[in-house]
Parts: structure tokens; C-alpha cells; sequence
């Protein structure tokens, strides 16, 4: 894993120092700085995320029941403003299992996650729809930090 890191990070700083000496040479070191530092740290979290997306994707495939459902729920939130299939593909999935094996907890998070990527494609009225089922379902579990992820998300989503 720390291989991998730091092979990627290498990648990145390689093309990153001969821009660096481009701008520099084109604009001044202000600006050349400015474009470093962002470069430098859009790439992190690029990295951070494909790293921890692609160790939940290897995990959903060994799990099963709760666990799985959790998985699938976590995968769905870390693409939510990335990929639009993988997150309506992830919650559907995480919706069935849900409800098959009556995992309550795991079907409020589904349906408070669907709301948020509905809202944010702009599907308001389904989105604020999913969200009031997943408020409903997260009171009925007793798991107030999603409830009050869930209200939020309601409070934004007018």
C-alpha cells in the first residue's frame, strides 16, 4: 500500500515540478506556488478516494448480510458527487438487501444517501421523498447522527 502511495505521488510531482519551472519562468513564483500547492493536493484526495473506493469494492465482494450493506452504503457516499451510475447502482443495492434481510439501520442510510444524490442531480421532490423515508427509518433505529445528517441535508435540500 505505501508502494503504491508513494509511486502515485511521484507520478504527479514529476509533471508537477516541470510546470513548476514553466510558470515560474512564464509568470513568477507567486503564482507557480499557488498552482503547486493545488495540484499537489487535488491529487492527494484523488488518490485517497480511488485507494479507499477500490479497498471497499475488493470488501464487498467477501461480505455478506449487514456488513455488505454497510459497504455498499459507504461506496455510495464516496462517489456521490463523482460517479452518478456507481451511486445509483450502489444504493439500489443497498436498498434491496436491506429490506431482504429487514436491516433497518442500513436501509435508512440508503435512503438518506439516494436523497442527497437525487437532490444534488436536481430530482427535489424525490429527494426531499427519500430523505423524510430515511429521517423516518433512522427515529425508528435510534441512530441520531444520521438523523441529524439526514436533517442537514434537509435544511439544504429547499
Amino acid at each position: 500500500m505505501l508502494t503504491e502511495y508513494l509511486s502515485a505521488i511521484l507520478r504527479y510531482i514529476i509533471p508537477l515540478i516541470f510546470n513548476l519551472f514553466k510558470l515560474i519562468s512564464l509568470h513568477g513564483l507567486h503564482q507557480a506556488l499557488l498552482v503547486l500547492c493545488a495540484s499537489f493536493l487535488f491529487s492527494c484526495t484523488v488518490n485517497g478516494q480511488s485507494a479507499l473506493t477500490d479497498s471497499l469494492e475488493e470488501k464487498l465482494q467477501k461480505t455478506k448480510g449487514k456488513e455488505k450493506v454497510d459497504i455498499l452504503n459507504q461506496l455510495t457516499y464516496e462517489f456521490i458527487t463523482i460517479d452518478n451510475d456507481k451511486v445509483v447502482g450502489y444504493g439500489k443495492q443497498a436498498l434491496e438487501l436491506s429490506k431482504k434481510i429487514k436491516y433497518l439501520k442500513g436501509e435508512a442510510r440508503a435512503y438518506t444517501y439516494r436523497g442527497v444524490s437525487e437532490y444534488l442531480s436536481g430530482q427535489l421532490p424525490e429527494g426531499h421523498r427519500d430523505l423524510n423515508i430515511g429521517l423516518k427509518l433512522a427515529t425508528r433505529v435510534g441512530d441520531e447522527k444520521l438523523r441529524g445528517y439526514t436533517f442537514l441535508q434537509l435544511g439544504t435540500a429547499v
